[in-house]
């Protein structure tokens, strides 16, 4: 009896662990469905975007497309498998935390128009849910072995990403600061200020960097994160793609190696989420 009895503290107690399945739910669905009633607009209405310069008017329609066949569906995918495995809500995770960054995007680079107040909406939702994962994360049980072999070459990745982006924009901001002039992306788009410099320069690349640094040192919640942080990598250079291509389709961007590098990364992040998840009872 006291053995079963045992057992079943241990249940109780795991369960009370997970994630709550209707709320990841109903995060997911209220997001997906605004996702759809932006984009759907904004792919079909051309005068939602008729004050954007054409680089920045491709650009948003490109992220319109992007949201609608690839967020949505891994939105409503890993809540629907987040209820039995840790590793759908580590992954949804990411998937809100780029929501939140795309619609930050939305709210303060897109001239004002109809579907502003969804913009938001958007925002808001996003902000919550990615609360209620990191509140969650924090009290996750342990799923990782802290011998995992995956976890050095997922640290080390995440913090060469961070790294290499921040040399990326350092090298448009730092000369056109001293020049006292615009880097070119910021004068094709049309901006006051380029949006992804300022998240990325202040909030994502150190972060990303930081979850690299402390996975490597086996820091329980950075371990948690981890999978998160690629997931949002991996959305990122899947976007950067897609707004390549468009771009160079609407004779706004020559022809550049960029899809592949984005493709290439994207690879390895996938293989690394993958290799990292194997980890012990990430997917109970």
């Amino acid at each position: 009896m006291q053995g079963g009895d045992r057992m079943h503290n241990l249940s109780v107690q795991a369960d009370a662990m997970q994630p709550n399945a209707a709320i990841v739910r109903a995060f997911s669905i209220a997001l997906a469905g605004l996702v759809c009633a932006i984009s759907i607009p904004g792919l079909l209405v051309r005068s939602i975007y008729s004050r954007e310069s054409p680089n920045w008017y491709a650009q948003a329609v490109a992220q319109d497309g992007f949201d609608l066949f690839f967020v949505v569906p891994a939105l409503l995918l890993t809540a629907f498998f987040a209820r039995t495995k840790n590793a759908a809500f580590l992954i949804w995770g990411g998937v809100v935390s780029y929501c939140v960054y795309t619609f930050v995007i939305y709210c303060f680079a897109i001239h004002f128009n109809i579907l502003f107040l969804l913009y938001c909406l958007a925002l808001g939702v996003s902000l919550f849910a990615l609360g209620y994962f990191l509140k969650s994360a924090t009290v996750l049980p342990p799923y990782h072995e802290s011998d995992h072999k995956a976890t050095p070459w997922v640290s080390y990745y995440l913090m060469i990403v961070a790294g290499a982006f921040y040399l990326l924009w350092l090298s448009e901001v730092i000369p056109a600061s001293i020049n006292r002039t615009l880097p070119n992306a910021l004068t094709d788009a049309g901006l006051i200020t380029n949006p992804v410099h300022v998240l990325d320069l202040s909030v994502c690349l150190p972060g990303l960097f930081l979850v690299g640094l402390f996975s490597l040192r086996r820091m329980p919640f950075a371990l948690t994160l981890a999978p998160a942080a690629l997931t949002f990598t991996i959305l990122m250079d899947l976007t950067i793609a897609t707004i390549s291509v468009v771009l160079y389709m609407n004779d706004l961007a020559p022809m550049s190696g960029l899809p592949i590098i984005m493709g290439v990364m994207t690879l390895i992040g996938t293989s690394l989420l993958a290799w990292y998840l194997r980890g012990k009872g990430v997917t109970d």
